[in-house]
């Protein structure tokens, strides 16, 4: 990681435009990463009043406190302190694991090995915007119909791994025992409801938190396919 730029806690709160900017990152990453402000002040323990007041632009986190900050957004203490336009990744390309696991979109499919294969290429700026660390996104294959047209039958998808807690009617990967399973999510009780887009032809999966065979891999926040 590179060092981070010289700057005091003055500058960061002198600066009022940049200073807008630093509480905009912040509040816009921890929504994407579907953290509640407890949530984030737990991580990088502090109260969640402070972290009302980062994203209010009341004040900023301290050089100290920054690292924990982007630690816990998935991201660099330099996007957070200065944004995308002086971080001299964003303008290069970084390689996505592409993963040999095909998500059922449908009635499921066994998974048995997660071997890597060819990795794709994509812009670290972009890849920060949606809030996800290039090493907690995997690239995989989906298969099925359940999720069109919204993800069609063997489209690409990226999932941030990072991104487990649930925000309702978003889209994630998760295992069922030894299927992986691609559906938009939604809170329950002990559990949560797997809803497929193609609602009218399967039916919604009604899972327990309890159940050691269910595990959330993470948000999908991007799909590719072929025309």
């Amino acid at each position: 990681m590179q060092e981070i730029p010289a700057m005091t806690q003055a500058f960061l709160v002198g600066n009022l435009a940049r200073m807008s900017t630093i509480h905009k990152r912040i509040k816009d990453l921890r929504e994407k990463l579907g953290l509640s402000m407890e949530q984030l002040a737990d991580r990088v323990r502090v109260s969640w009043q402070t972290v009302q007041q980062w994203e209010n632009g009341k004040t900023a986190p301290k050089r100290a406190r920054l690292e924990a900050v982007a630690k816990a957004l998935n991201t660099t203490p330099e996007y957070l302190a200065v944004g995308p336009t002086a971080d001299p990744d964003t303008e290069e390309f970084v390689s996505i694991r592409r993963l040999d696991v095909r998500l059922s979109a449908g009635h499921g499919e066994i998974v048995l090995t997660e071997d890597e294969m060819t990795r794709l290429s994509f812009r670290a700026d972009f890849l920060r915007s949606a809030g996800a660390a290039p090493e907690q996104t995997v690239s995989v294959s989906v298969k099925g119909d359940s999720m069109e047209t919204l993800i069609p039958d063997g489209a690409t998808i990226l999932v941030n791994r990072g991104a487990t807690s649930i925000v309702n009617g978003k889209v994630y990967a998760f295992r069922q025992h030894d299927e992986v399973k691609v559906k938009r999510l939604y809170k329950g009780n002990g559990g949560f409801i797997a809803r497929s887009e193609n609602a009218a032809a399967y039916e919604d999966l009604h899972l327990s938190f309890d159940d050691p065979d269910i595990e959330i891999i993470g948000r999908a926040f991007w799909v590719g396919f072929k025309l």
